[in-house]
């Protein structure tokens, strides 16, 4: 992967001037030692430790030895990587679980991910070591639709695979998107938030609230999109115009960050 240039952060993300079009959002590797960038960025820098259960901070990254390797995507087209153990069960449940059992990947080392593209595992890869989202800003109407897919790919896995710092990291990079004008995905966007997670996720709610702030019309028929998305853009617009709920613009302020207690809520909220 690419490796891109170090530039001080002045907010939770910030923009760099930019020489050339946006393009699909694909990771690049964090390195200092390389000139800046031509491309623009936008760089959410995640600098919230993640709270490390008791039994646990005994691994921790002194364990660097033991290492994980992953066959993400399917046939010709996957590729192998290898990640230490104590990184992956630092960030996330499901991998503590998996790699510190007694289940068939823990007594291996290995697991498959058929159904993940290259692209999102890289950047979760990226984030794993940086704890920072480096993606492609996107200039053209196309490219920037193509941006929110990504995006909501790389949140649907962060929720399947139970990575929360991952997955409300994504969402402050898809809110800013949202704040910077980006058109709202369509059906068949929707349709994979909606196939993944759950209807009160905090990705479903947004996209429901920005269909019914912005008016966007939804293209096609009402087969084309999910029908809870379709009653709860409906039911959003119709309390925002009779004056029961307004909806405002998204901001950074925790209302769509997914948060185990109310502790880590709070400190969220202190933090941001």
């Amino acid at each position: 992967m690419n490796r891109s240039a170090e530039t001080t952060p002045c907010s939770t993300w910030t923009m760099a001037a930019s020489s050339t079009g946006g393009g699909t959002p694909e990771p690049s590797r964090y390195d200092p030692r390389t000139p800046p960038p031509k491309a623009k960025r936008v760089r959410l820098d995640a600098t919230h430790e993640l709270p490390i259960p008791p039994e646990y901070r005994q691994l921790s990254y002194g364990d660097m030895a033991t290492t994980i390797e992953f066959d993400i995507g399917f046939g010709s087209d996957s590729q192998l990587y290898t990640l230490h153990r104590s990184a992956l069960c630092e960030v996330s449940p499901f991998f503590r679980m998996t790699f510190l059992g007694n289940s068939k990947e823990a007594r291996e080392m290995k697991m498959t991910l058929p159904t993940t593209f290259c692209s999102i595992f890289e950047t979760f890869v990226e984030w794993l070591y940086s704890r920072k989202l480096l993606i492609n800003a996107m200039d053209g109407g196309l490219a920037r639709i193509r941006g929110l897919r990504f995006l909501a790919s790389l949140y649907i896995f962060a929720d399947n695979y139970d990575v929360p710092q991952l997955k409300n990291d994504t969402m402050d990079v898809i809110i800013s998107c949202v704040q910077e004008g980006y058109l709202l995905p369509g059906p068949e966007v929707i349709n994979e938030v909606y196939d993944n997670l759950p209807e009160d996720s905090p990705l479903c709610r947004l996209l429901v609230n920005e269909y019914a702030r912005t008016g966007q019309v939804l293209a096609g028929s009402s087969d084309d999109w999910p029908a809870g998305f379709v009653f709860k853009a409906f039911n959003a617009t119709m309390r925002a115009i009779e004056g029961f709920s307004p909806l405002g613009r998204p901001t950074h302020d925790c209302t769509y960050h997914d948060h185990a207690t109310e502790a880590e809520r709070s400190a969220c909220l202190v933090d941001g």
